[in-house]
């Protein structure tokens, strides 16, 4: 792993704070005209599995995101491009997204704000992901609680009455459907 300097991590810790703060005042603008507003934040999937990554990489920490009490907290679990970034097999990359699942739930305590972005399109092949696959990996995801889901990206194609039973379960019945 590459050594940053002191002077880097203040700056990351920096740029964090102030993105964060603009958004809070953004969120704050908006609400004033209708407090009803909700909002929600996109994250990588790596805020929810490194503080450290996360703050390098991403200016991103999990923690600094829930002290500005977004409604939502999106997480991009593209499990194939994480195949493809990390050299990871199918399985592999599933069992990292649900940990990912896993960890942003217990992190954000309330599953119901936890929306996971899933991928159902192989963006180098352009190709809609088989059945099978989209199934795993929402039967996976799901196990971690009441989380709502978003098809990334979002197709006509996309057989969505194909997947319907995952959020209509008496288990489930709180997912929602967020194309």
């Amino acid at each position: 792993m590459r050594t940053y300097t002191h002077q880097f991590w203040a700056w990351a810790d920096w740029k964090n704070r102030w993105l964060m703060n603009v958004a809070q005042r953004l969120m704050t603008a908006a609400r004033s005209s209708n407090p009803k507003l909700e909002f929600g934040i996109n994250l990588y999937y790596e805020t929810a599995l490194s503080t450290t990554n996360s703050l390098a990489w991403f200016s991103q920490t999990l923690t600094r995101t829930q002290e500005k009490n977004f409604d939502y907290y999106a997480i991009m679990a593209y499990h194939r491009q994480t195949m493809r970034e990390l050299n990871l097999d199918s399985q592999k990359a599933i069992d990292l997204m649900t940990e990912v699942a896993q960890r942003a739930t217990r992190s954000v305590g309330d599953p119901s704000r936890v929306m996971m972005k899933v991928q159902i399109f192989d963006w180098k092949s352009y190709e809609l992901l088989p059945a099978k696959e989209i199934d795993e990996i929402l039967t996976r995801i799901l196990t971690q609680g009441n989380l709502s889901l978003a098809f990334v990206p979002y197709i006509d194609p996309f057989p969505l009455q194909q997947f319907k039973e995952k959020w209509n379960e008496p288990s489930k019945a709180n997912h929602s459907l967020n194309p």
